[in-house]
């Protein structure tokens, strides 16, 4: 007979798609259904099973494909709750290196329910040197960031260099750090600087 033994990866995988059921399960006691239940879905948990195929086409046609894409966006709202209730309050405190597992716990986490995308991975693992520099008090260029992050990326799937989700994601947000700075400049006032970082 064939003996077959679970891994740990397997009980990873095990625990990631009950806790997905678990929350397509609660957004329907919600009282969200049909469409909306199916966009939801994707938004938090990265499935987009639900989705029929003619709205798949709609954010096609209008060029917002990737909002249905777990991405840095999605994990940069995630970062800012958590930045709003632990790490703006304690960033600077003695006991600031406390912060750091609760926060890396939330990003990691999110990232692992969705299941690692490439887009995922490289706005989570820049988080994550973002959040030490920040609680190190150390402001580390963020091509710096970028560049450690696809290093990262490589040494554990080196492969992963000729997936077209990796260049993507890679080249859009090398484009944004060098860009931004330059056309920053063009604002004068402070509310409009402001609105710019927020872009």
């Amino acid at each position: 007979y064939l003996y077959t033994q679970e891994t740990p990866k397997d009980n990873i995988h095990v625990q990631t798609v009950s806790m997905r059921e678990h929350i397509k399960g609660r957004l329907m006691k919600a009282g969200i259904d049909n469409e909306a239940l199916a966009l939801s879905n994707a938004l938090l948990t990265g499935n987009k099973d639900l989705i029929e195929r003619g709205t798949r086409k709609a954010y096609s046609r209008a060029g917002a494909s990737h909002l249905l894409a777990l991405s840095g966006m999605h994990l940069g709202i995630i970062y800012g709750l958590i930045y709003m209730l632990i790490l703006k309050w304690g960033r600077f405190s003695k006991w600031r290196w406390h912060l750091l597992p609760p926060t890396l716990l939330g990003l990691w986490g999110y990232a692992l329910l969705a299941g690692f995308p490439f887009s995922l991975l490289r706005a989570t693992i820049m988080l994550s040197f973002f959040t030490i520099g920040t609680l190190a008090q150390y402001r580390q260029p963020p091509l710096h960031t970028l560049s450690l992050s696809a290093l990262c990326i490589l040494l554990i799937s080196p492969m992963a260099l000729f997936d077209i989700g990796f260049q993507l994601s890679f080249i859009a947000v090398f484009f944004i750090v060098t860009l931004y700075p330059s056309i920053k400049s063009f604002f004068n006032g402070k509310r409009l600087r402001w609105i710019w970082d927020i872009l």
